[in-house]
């Protein structure tokens, strides 16, 4: 018995086992995310798709905390980042930038106010 695959889109939807590993991303902290990119191992589709994990959850942060402090540049950077990882073009230097940077608004996130009470 000879089982032979043809795909009419060889180029568009991912493979279902990077599908699978897309879907648990949504499971896994930030700080998971950024230590998956820092240890490696990870090929080109699966690094594409935790960039696209952090740059959805930075979105949905950002939108929460719309007309903050304007954080400004290394936000852009952040952003310019996230979106060479997604196109598969960041270096190793840049990679490890961007995992520096997403550490940094990672702690920021959980210095909040409401653990501070008046006495």
């Amino acid at each position: 018995m000879n089982i032979s695959f043809r795909s009419s889109d060889p180029f568009g939807s991912m493979p279902p086992t990077t599908e699978g590993f897309k879907e648990g991303l949504k499971d896994k902290s930030t700080e998971d995310l950024v230590n998956m990119l820092n240890k490696g191992g990870l090929n080109e589709a699966q690094m594409k798709a935790v960039g696209q994990e952090l740059a959805s959850r930075l979105k949905s942060e950002g939108s929460e905390e719309a007309g903050g402090s304007g954080g400004g540049g290394e936000e852009d950077e952040l952003q310019k980042l996230l979106k060479k990882l997604q196109d598969g073009t960041i270096t190793p230097e840049e990679l490890k930038k961007l995992t520096g940077l997403l550490k940094e608004a990672e702690n920021k996130g959980e210095e909040k106010p409401e653990d501070i009470q008046g006495g």
